[in-house]
């Protein structure tokens, strides 16, 4: 093992070579060279066993006259340990690719998980284990045993009361203070359940992580008769694990398979279910960004969330991104059935954006058994369409922005707490029902400090998904009204437009000063070559949340009022706000030429959003909506 901060695999056998053989060629074909050592301690094999070890390079060996039981050989294994962490391993289990790394990067990147296991696979593909439950009684159920395991429900990363030991990694300190595995309950069973209760007893999480795969031949082992081998002790030491943490258990669901859906994740928060309009991208929009900060600090709360895009459909890589942070993303469900046969089952949902929370929230509310309500508005649709509908001058819009009125002050009034994005918002909603709970949940932006500086930079960028009209509006008036003003004085600078699905309309207005880059996974270099970021919105505040990234990142703004809207920008102190196309471009131009002027706003820009949009903020107001609403 040439990292010293690698993984030791104690590998505990008792006969079975050829089976011993197959899971040292799995672990070598399915894991990087250097990051390991595998110690194999034989429990007194008869067999070709010792044959076999002694024609294994690269093998530590322990060797027993007799068979010790599987914590014991661990222990042992344990003491000749050189990783920072002890990974055991049943001699039937067959790791599969990309297993470890996973595992590992539980454990190095949260100080507060004790232990981690994989999903375990029968070798025909039907799910072992998604992690344990331990009932009050002391039994243990293996969850989802025998089912698919590609259903959602397994695979997202989740707080369990214990994973298996037939693979399970456990931080080396950690398992020395305990003391290992506990000899009271040699030479087998509920070594694996007592360890993680002890480690969970020190204040350390065990997790199971649905990202790493094991084959696992269960019995094969043991034996599978209850009455006699090592199978006879199951019943035994069962009841000496109800006696030594029977305060423990006390507090534990009863044996009841009705009880499965809570028991399953040990997260002590409220379980809350979420249902929006898709998989949060946060590549793509805004909005997205929103929405995993707050199922991140969901998280963070000690809450289990459960997502439902309304499109049913699992984009990846965002999906699996959510799954590891441990929010249960549910794909080809019926939406209706599921959340009314599991209505009592949560403490809290939120449904987002009026549309969806149409489809839902109303019969969800007409129920007496429902938990509390929230309707995410994520903005005020109609705000946006009574503007575009005046400067139209269109009645049909008119009647639009009606009718979406009434349907987003129905939602409000159905709700027990209504979200919105913006003082504005929030104002403009209390004046339309006084009665209506309101807060305001913003936009998320984190802070840079690496800002490439004024003499590094050039070009102009607009960044907005095109899906959202406003911003297909905003860039052709941009380029058929303001640009020409502007390089008329600059000679030479570009303009960029960034965003995904741009219709064929702004495609056309591609040329060699109007670069249409479409959809940019990474937008950070995008945002680190730019001198000005434009925000010209005319209908509503549809580029604020990429305005507030701009000046997160020391990109400073120029807007419009509209565009400013919900941010509290002050004009000149924050950012250049004009309204006319002639006064626009003298702003940009202005901007882009000055550096001292530029200097001072790229400050300030980063002190405002740290002010009014940092996750403290949007924490602290989650935790109170979560607490009054459930009584946690």
């Amino acid at each position: 093992m040439s990292d010293p901060g690698g993984v030791s695999i104690v590998i505990p056998v008792m006969n079975n070579a050829a089976v011993t053989y197959q899971c040292l060629r799995s672990i070598v074909e399915h894991t990087p060279a250097g990051r390991y050592e595998i110690i194999v301690v034989d429990n007194g094999s008869h067999d070709a066993t010792a044959d076999l070890l002694a024609r294994v390079r690269g093998v530590r060996i322990i060797r027993n006259e007799t068979n010790r039981g599987y914590g014991a050989a661990c222990n042992q294994g344990a003491a000749e340990a050189r990783g920072t962490s002890l990974l055991f391993l049943n001699n039937d289990a067959f790791p599969l690719s990309g297993w470890l790394e996973p595992l590992c990067g539980a454990l190095a990147h949260e100080a507060t998980i004790g232990a981690v296991g994989p999903q375990l696979l029968y070798p025909d593909g039907r799910l072992q284990e998604a992690g344990a439950i331990i009932w009050s009684d002391g039994r243990g159920w293996n969850y989802g045993r025998a089912d698919d395991p590609l259903r959602s429900q397994y695979r997202y990363r989740r707080d369990v009361d214990y994973c298996s030991g037939a693979c399970l990694l456990v931080r080396r300190a950690l398992f020395q203070r305990i003391g290992g595995f506990d000899p009271r309950f040699s030479p087998a069973y509920y070594e694996d359940a007592d360890l993680c209760l002890e480690i969970r007893r020190l204040g350390y999480r065990v997790v199971y992580q649905p990202a790493s795969r094991v084959v696992h031949v269960e019995g094969l082992t043991a034996g599978g008769d209850r009455d006699s081998g090592f199978k006879r002790f199951q019943e035994l030491h069962r009841a000496r694990f109800v006696e030594k943490h029977a305060a423990v258990l006390a507090g534990q669901y009863p044996p009841d398979a009705r009880l499965v859906f809570r028991a399953r994740d040990r997260r002590p928060g409220k379980r809350i279910l979420i249902v929006d309009h898709t998989v949060p991208s946060p590549d793509r929009d805004a909005g997205s960004v929103r929405a995993v900060v707050l199922l991140e600090l969901l998280g963070e709360l000690g809450h289990k969330v459960m997502l439902i895009p309304n499109d049913r459909t699992l984009r990846e890589p965002h999906t699996e991104t959510l799954r590891q942070l441990g929010v249960e993303v549910l794909g080809r469900v019926p939406i209706t059935e599921y959340i009314l046969r599991h209505v009592r089952d949560f403490d809290l949902m939120i449904f987002c954006r009026a549309m969806v929370a149409l489809k839902f929230l109303p019969m969800v509310a007409a129920r007496g058994d429902r938990p509390p309500l929230i309707f995410d508005t994520v903005d005020l649709h109609y705000l946006r369409e009574a503007r575009q509908a005046l400067a139209e001058n269109s009645s049909i819009v008119a009647a639009e922005a009606g009718l979406t009125r009434a349907v987003e002050l129905a939602l409000v009034r159905a709700s027990d707490v209504t979200w919105v994005v913006s003082p504005q918002e929030a104002d403009l909603l209390r004046k339309e029902d006084p009665a209506a709970r309101i807060e305001i949940i913003p936009t998320v932006h984190t802070l840079r400090d690496d800002v490439p500086p004024f003499p590094e930079r050039r070009d102009l960028l607009f960044i907005g998904s095109f899906r959202h009209t406003p911003n297909r509006d905003a860039v052709a008036h941009f380029v058929a009204e303001i640009f020409p003003r502007i390089t008329c004085k600059v000679p030479g600078v570009r303009f960029l437009v960034v965003g995904p699905d741009p219709p064929e309309a702004i495609r056309r207005l591609a040329s060699a000063d109007v670069q249409i880059l479409g959809h940019v996974k990474d937008v950070e270099p995008v945002f680190d070559q730019a001198r000005v970021f434009v925000a010209r919105s005319g209908t509503g505040p549809a580029s604020r949340g990429r305005s507030a990234t701009a000046l997160a990142w020391g990109l400073p703004v120029v807007t419009t009022t509209i565009g400013a809207e919900g941010m509290a920008l002050v004009h000149r102190a924050h950012a250049l706000i004009a309204d006319d196309p002639e006064a626009f471009a003298r702003a940009v131009v202005e901007l882009y030429g000055d550096p001292a002027l530029w200097t001072r706003l790229a400050a300030s820009g980063r002190r405002h959003v740290a002010a009014h949009f940092s996750r403290e903020r949007a924490r602290s107001v989650l935790e109170a909506t979560v607490r009054q609403l459930t009584g946690a």
